[in-house]
């Protein structure tokens, strides 16, 4: 009895059609048309940056074409949530649409952030799309430089 499900016979490689231009033709189409979907090309939403001073924590995030309204910015220990909702505008039945590249729907983002922060005196604004999040450091917690010692 043999282990191996099949041989290989030279045979029937010989009879095979040889692999040419439409194999890669066909290869090359596939990637190109997926190259969109793929994940590593898809950057988080919203964007955002995070920023420290002395005394505060600074976070900005994109959110175009979302209103005030439709935010919700919530903070836990050090873990910052940023959730929306983003609208469909109404669109007339009239309308023939060729080309939609604009999403719709819910989102969230979770951030850590480098230092502790006073949730109390948060200062939230929305300004052209840009949520500009000021979060002043909780008084007496700072870096330190801890020493290491040799024995």
């Amino acid at each position: 009895m043999s282990l191996i499900p099949w041989k290989k016979s030279n045979t029937a490689v010989s009879r095979m059609p040889p692999v040419g231009g439409l194999s890669s033709e066909m290869n090359r189409l596939f990637n190109q048309f997926f190259d969109d979907f793929r994940l590593e090309n898809v950057a988080p939403f919203p964007t955002l940056s995070v920023s420290e001073t002395a005394k505060t924590v600074l976070v900005t995030a994109e959110v175009p074409g979302i209103a005030a309204d439709d935010l919700d910015v919530s903070i836990d220990g050090n873990l910052l949530t940023i959730r929306g909702q983003k609208r469909e505008e109404k669109r007339s039945d009239s309308e023939t649409w060729y080309h939609l590249e604009r999403s719709f729907g819910s989102f969230m983002r979770r951030v850590e952030l480098p230092a502790s922060v006073d949730a109390g005196h948060i200062e939230a604004t929305l300004e052209k799309g840009v949520l500009t999040l000021v979060l002043p450091k909780v008084a007496g917690e700072r870096a330190r430089n801890i020493a290491v010692q040799t024995k």
